[in-house]
């Protein structure tokens, strides 16, 4: 177990604050633009989508891993690696010459971020007090609704006075100043667990397992059917068997109480879900609004900062509920109404206009924000002891995971009727409405899982009105 030596708390809240800032500046902002590499580079849709989709595979990938380094070697040296590495590898993807070259650049890119994520969160949950996480995690959740909010407008302006690459070179200074941050202000580890082994065999199950899925969810219609069957097989077999692996190694990656515990393995499911969802509009409403409708890029950065403007309000008060009252009523509450407002969204056809989007959009903002602090917080909350690193590592892999099986699900369904913005727009907004209704029926598939979660009873680890209770055990252990 890693624990962090007393060190002012809001110092290293900032530092960790301008971690999740720069990627979720970087998440939003490259979404706005990727129309505009789409026509740079002669691509399609589907051959575009893999400028997200590689980043998040390669996040995912590495995220356990990195966690459990992170528990056993100290969280402080890998963040901030993390951290330089991401800003430097921004300046290189502004500079790439090609679509197979800006992909790898973001495959290494994605390791900086990982390297940030695997520890953010157990960062903030080491240095507040358990009466107070809740808090510390709306804030940070409200500076990345700060940061998805301020991507969309931002990289729309840039993208059209300027141009793509400019979304890539804006943020990486942030991304600097935030590595120097954090080497001032994150406090120095003392490792209480340097001698247990890595878990080599789970991490590459875990790759194999994930990828697998998001790729067989890509390749899934159309003529690549079969492709998508093996890929998803592959994945449930590699499933299978990490988690007998779990059960049968002293020190697994993925501890089993992650499979057998009702509130680990329901919000686990519920983020991935969510997050799946949300992505799917995510990657194509920019390219409805911008090649279908004819807006400009700018505008269309004005709707979609319609969602991040609602959330950075509701993930707040989603943390400040959830510490006083629980998780799991909320998690219901924004799980639906972020399914009605992806639902009214699939509602959208040639003739509407921006307000028309803008009001669906924010609610969907609205919902996801009551969602995805109080499952975060149950998830890290219900952790075994001494894993809070890993635990941390599969909140962002769920979401990780999420995201890259939403833009996955979102480039198969328009892809496979013609590579998306290059078909006809009648063609592309009945996809798209299609599209919608899908993510929309993923957050009932979600609410279901949830409430299943709220009948179960188990052992109760923690205080049912504060999920983060047992972290206070694992941090004055």
């Amino acid at each position: 177990m890693t624990k962090l030596a007393p060190g002012p708390k809001w110092r290293a809240f900032a530092a960790v604050s301008l971690g999740i800032l720069s990627t979720t500046i970087d998440a939003s902002i490259v979404n706005i633009a990727l129309p505009a590499i789409s026509r740079d580079f002669h691509a399609s849709l589907s051959a575009v989508s893999w400028v997200n989709l590689v980043y998040l595979l390669a996040v995912t990938g590495s995220l356990l891993l990195l966690g459990q380094l992170s528990d056993l070697f100290g969280r402080r040296g890998i963040y901030i690696s993390g951290f330089a590495l991401f800003s430097i590898m921004a300046l290189l993807c502004g500079l790439a010459p090609n679509l197979q070259i800006l992909i790898v650049f973001r495959a290494l890119q994605a390791i900086g971020a990982s390297m940030m994520f695997a520890n953010a969160l157990a960062i903030l949950a080491t240095c507040f007090p358990a009466g107070e996480r809740g808090r510390a995690f709306g804030m940070a959740a409200a500076f990345a609704s700060a940061g998805v909010g301020i991507g969309p407008a931002l990289g729309g302006g840039l993208v059209s006075a300027l141009s793509w690459r400019w979304v890539f070179w804006f943020y990486s200074p942030i991304a600097m100043v935030g590595t120097f941050v954090a080497w001032r202000a994150v406090p120095r580890d003392t490792v209480t667990r340097r001698g247990d082994p890595l878990d080599l065999v789970g991490a590459g199950l875990t790759f194999v397992c994930m990828t697998s899925l998001v790729l067989g969810l890509k390749f899934l219609p159309g003529t690549t059917f079969h492709l998508g069957i093996i890929l998803a097989s592959v994945s449930l077999i590699a499933g299978i068997v990490l988690v007998w692996h779990a059960r049968n190694t002293a020190s697994p990656l993925v501890s089993p109480a992650f499979v057998t515990d009702p509130v680990l393995r329901s919000s686990t499911l519920d983020a991935f879900l969510g997050y799946l969802a949300l992505y799917v509009y995510v990657l194509l409403l920019p390219f409805f609004l911008i090649d279908i409708l004819r807006q400009p890029e700018a505008l269309a950065g004005l709707v979609l900062t319609a969602e991040p403007a609602l959330s950075i309000f509701t993930g707040p008060i989603g943390g400040r509920l959830s510490d006083r009252f629980g998780s799991k009523v909320l998690v219901l509450i924004g799980l639906g109404t972020t399914g009605i407002g992806l639902w009214a969204l699939g509602g959208l056809s040639l003739h509407s206009s921006l307000w028309d989007a803008t009001w669906r959009v924010a609610v969907i903002g609205m919902g996801f924000g009551l969602f995805y602090t109080p499952n975060n917080s149950a998830l890290i909350g219900a952790a075994p002891v001494g894993r809070l690193g890993v635990a941390t590592g599969i909140a962002e892999v769920a979401s990780n995971l999420g995201m890259a099986a939403g833009i996955a699900v979102g480039s198969a369904l328009v892809a496979g009727a013609g590579g998306g913005p290059m078909v006809s727009g009648p063609e592309f907004a009945a996809d798209f409405g299609v599209a919608m209704r899908v993510s929309a029926s993923v957050c009932l598939i979600a609410m279901i899982i949830g409430m299943l979660w709220m009948r179960t009873s188990g052992p109760k680890r923690y205080d049912p009105r504060n999920p983060s209770q047992q972290l206070r055990d694992q941090s004055a252990g």
